[in-house]
Order: structure tokens, then sequence, then C-alpha cells
């Protein structure tokens, strides 16, 4: 049970070992990309593809994977299963799409470096120090302990925690959500979410308001204002009223601005759907005319979630889901269905915490998107 620190640049071949943890050390100033690297892998004859240095392993296993970024490395990670992630000095590390199970220690942030928490779960604690920051978006936090220190800033954007973050010293957290959400237009749509900053007893940036917009284009939004600036911390509560008399049914993109006591403000966008009620015609510009995924919701799910998606014929269409190493954990085929928006319920109350991809196929297209599960 060896324990193995490789650097950038370095040459090594390992025969029948086996590693109870492999950390991979990254110093140099470029831009190094990893990814489909996971926890408890045997080989038997392979080189580890990460491409500033040459590791090979034959007929052994690695129980951990960790990363160390320093210096002014970019290191970006994808598609992985690993135990720990430390970045420090000017670094900056982008994890996107993979779970930290803790079993190498926990992501942490360091000195003046960034790591950045995109789709992903972490099952270990967060930590914030010095000068650095720590951002998570659409990603689960389901660790212990959050905790940022000293001048680190942390920024939690539509992030599921199971512990109170913590700002400690000059610190501070910002915390936002406003996960997908839908109801029907021509009516009072209350908004639900968080919107608060948590400052260290040493820190002076203290929440002064926040605001609700919303866009009916999400890739060239005109932000309208949905109840004008409200002063009072929420957490998990209702965050505004949005009157949606005389919008058209369809999809919306919403945002959220922290507004704080330094002059300066932090946002946050999210979606939401607005459907006609039974009995009126929907507009026809906003009914998509071609096969489309959306996102599932609620998203991260805990056992079940729900999976829609539009045809425009009938079709034939089948519903799978793989797992973060590509491996199929659940097929079901639905024939025949007719035109129209269609919603899957899926159940994977029998699957472990983790990121998941679902593929959603017609017998000549398919689309996927990324779902997370957490337990």
């Amino acid at each position: 049970m060896w324990g193995l620190i490789s650097e950038n640049g370095s040459e090594a071949v390992f025969r029948d070992t086996r590693f109870r943890t492999v950390g991979l050390m990254f110093k140099q100033s470029d831009s190094v990309h990893v990814s489909n690297i996971t926890n408890s892998s045997s080989h038997t004859n392979d080189v580890i593809g990460v491409p500033d240095r040459h590791l090979k392993l034959i007929n052994s296993d690695v129980q951990t994977w960790s990363y160390y970024a320093s210096g002014e490395v970019r290191l970006t990670i994808e598609n992985s299963v690993f135990g720990e992630c430390l970045s420090q000095d000017s670094s900056h590390v982008t994890i996107n799409n993979s779970v930290c199970d803790g079993t190498g220690g926990y992501i942490g942030a360091f000195n003046k470096s960034a790591t950045i928490v995109v789709g992903s779960m972490i099952r270990s604690q967060a930590v914030s120090r010095n000068n650095a920051f720590l951002i998570g978006a659409e990603s689960a936090f389901m660790g212990p302990h959050i905790n940022a220190d000293e001048e680190s800033i942390m920024f939690l954007a539509n992030v599921k925690t199971v512990s109170e973050p913590e700002a400690k010293q000059s610190a501070v957290v910002f915390q936002s959500e406003l996960f997908y959400q839908e109801g029907n237009i021509d009516s009072e749509f209350p908004l639900h979410g968080t919107a608060r900053i948590k400052s260290g007893p040493e820190c002076d940036i203290q929440l002064e308001g926040y605001k609700l917009h919303y866009s009916p284009a999400a890739q060239d939004p005109v932000w309208r204002t949905v109840d004008g600036m409200r002063h009072n911390p929420v957490y998990r509560g209702q965050l505004g009223i949005w009157p949606t008399h005389g919008l058209v049914a369809g999809d919306y993109a919403l945002r959220l601005t922290l507004y704080h006591s330094w002059n300066d403000s932090v946002s946050m966008i999210s979606r939401a759907r607005l459907l006609a009620p039974v009995g009126l015609q929907a507009n026809s510009g906003q009914i998509p005319k071609a096969f489309s995924l959306d996102q599932n919701y609620p998203n991260p799910f805990n056992s079940e979630t729900l999976i829609q998606f539009f045809i425009p014929g009938i079709e034939n269409v089948s519903l799978q889901v793989y797992n973060i190493l590509g491996n199929l954990v659940f097929e079901k085929q639905y024939p025949m269905l007719k035109p129209g928006h269609h919603t899957l319920r899926f159940n994977g109350k029998d699957l472990p915490s983790g990121v998941y991809i679902y593929r959603v196929c017609t017998d000549e297209l398919e689309l996927k998107k990324r779902m997370m599960l957490y337990k």
C-alpha cells in the first residue's frame, strides 16, 4: 500500500504495486487538462492520461487519486473521481462533472489561488484560506464542514449543502440559490431560494439587499425587474413574487443579484418555465419545432427526478443513464410516443451518489445532459 507523488516532467514505470494513494502535482505555468481518472482503478498496462509527464502502471492498482496545483498552473479536472484537490500560490483549478469522495482528504484553496467547482459532488469538507477564492456552482457540497477563513472569499451559487457554511476572521461567504422552477402564466409566481452573506467577525462586508430579474431569452437576455430591491436575507425561503400576467408560455432566464456594503454585487443565473394553464393555447413561438431535451428537475436530486423532452412526431424513445465511468446503469424503452412534451420519472434509489449522464434517444437522434444524485 504505497504512496506516490508524481510531478510534471517526471518519467516512471511501476509494476505489481498496490497504491493507497497517487498524488498528481502540477507546478508549471501551463494549462493542463486531466479527465477520466477514477479512484479504485486497476491498470494492466496503462500510461496515465496526464500530458506533462509519463506515468505507466503495469499490473497495478490505485485506491485514491489526488491533485495538487501550485505556481501559476491552470488545471482542469473533468469526468473524474478523486480523493483530494488542493490549490495554492496563484494557481487556478476548475473541477467539472466530477466527484471528490474524500478518501484522500478534502477540497482546499490557499494563498491567492482559485478553485471553481461546477456540476460536481464534493463529499469531503471544503476549505478556503489566506486570500483564495473557492466558487461552487450547480454542485453538491455534502461534506461535514464548509469553511472560509482568514481573508478568503467563497461563493456558493445553486450549491446543495448538508452543513452550514462558516466564515471566520475576515473571510466572507456569498450564498445564493435559485434553482429551476415552474409556474403558470397569468399568475403570481413565488420564487424560492437563498440570498445571504455570511461574514467573519473581522469582515465588514454585509448584505445591502438583493434583486430578482427575468428575461425571455437566455442567450441574449434583456433583464426586467421582478419586484424591486429586498433588504432582508433569505435562507431557503421565498425570495419574491414574479407577476407573470401578460407573459407567454416558455422558458425564461432568472437572475439573482446580491448587493453588499462594498458598493459591489455578485450575480447568478438560473432558469424557469412558464406553462399555459389547461384550456389555454400556448404561444406558437414558444413551442419547439425540433427534438429537445430539458435539464432534469430537481437537480441535484435525492432518489427521484423528472426528465422532460419534446418530440415533433411519433417516435420510439429510449432513456439511458450512464455513470461517470461511462458504464450503462439504466435503460428503458418507450415505443411510439406521440408528438409533444413528455416527462419521464427516473428513480436512482439503487444507485450510489454521484454524477450521471442521461441520454434520450430516438431512432435517428440522441440528446444528453448531466445530472447529480446525492443521498
